[in-house]
């Protein structure tokens, strides 16, 4: 079981692909594909301080400074088209984690950083943009099925994202389910 001293020693370490497998391999039943799109270059550094963050959540009752120090890391890396790396899977992955940084937050009775909450929705509507691109994520179902997995269950990105479309994509593929059924990907759109 990964553990905050491993978490932040991979972190320190800068191995974000080593922290990539370590989170994905406990407790979460994922297709080697999407670990394999987590850990390409231009997608690792901001899925592992995300996934890293999440699990940071899961194992904490109240927020840490380690969970601090990600949440500020991720928002180091959000680009100025509100991405937080070429990877829109990626990108999901760091939302789903700021989402559940400002959830843990809210959870003690602190209110959300302003600045998580502003980098939240530049991120949604980074989303919300690509997907109405001519070669948005629907093009690639790995990447979809990444973000509805991380995303599905939040109603700010529901509200952003039309859910239907990728539905529609991946199941026209064949490559659904690639996590495991609809209901764990994206349980309120079910």
């Amino acid at each position: 079981m990964i553990n905050l001293s491993h978490i932040e020693r991979l972190l320190d370490e800068e191995s974000y692909g080593r922290l990539v497998d370590r989170v994905l391999s406990n407790g979460r039943r994922v297709n080697r594909a999407v670990a394999k799109r987590l850990e390409v270059s231009e997608a690792v550094a901001a899925a592992a301080c995300g996934l890293a963050l999440q699990r940071c959540c899961e194992l904490t009752y109240a927020p840490t400074p380690l969970a601090d120090r990600l949440a500020m890391r991720l928002l180091e890396m959000q680009r100025n088209d509100g991405h937080f790396s070429r990877s829109v899977a990626a990108s999901a992955v760091a939302l789903r984690a700021l989402l559940d940084y400002v959830q843990h937050h809210r959870d003690v009775g602190e209110a959300a950083d302003a600045q998580v909450s502003a980098g939240i929705a530049e991120g949604l509507a980074a989303l919300g943009r690509t997907q109405s691109a001519d070669d948005g994520f629907r093009n690639c179902a790995v990447e979809s099925t990444i973000v509805l997995w991380q995303l599905g269950e939040h109603a700010a990105f529901r509200s952003a994202i039309e859910l239907d479309p990728q539905w529609s994509e991946l199941e026209r593929s064949g490559q659904l389910p690639l996590l495991a059924t609809r209901e764990e990907v994206a349980p309120a759109a079910a």
